[in-house]
């Protein structure tokens, strides 16, 4: 356990200086995790490319090929 103050008004203080670190902490989670779900989203994104086609059919066999 770490050494605090008796008084009150220091103890206030420490818990408002607390708050508002964890509100930072959570803007820079929030905003990590936008960066992140952008990126996927950017690299995942094929769109109507043939390589998009295909991945969204894939595993479903196209009735011409021996694979399914």
């Amino acid at each position: 356990m770490i050494d605090l103050p008796s008084d009150l008004p220091h103890l206030r203080t420490i818990r408002a200086w607390h708050i508002m670190c964890l509100r930072a902490v959570d803007t820079a989670i929030t905003a990590a995790e936008q960066r992140e779900a952008e990126q996927w989203k950017a690299e995942h994104k094929r769109g109507d490319t043939a390589l998009g086609i295909l991945e969204q059919h894939s595993g479903k066999g196209c009735g011409l090929c021996a694979f399914r």
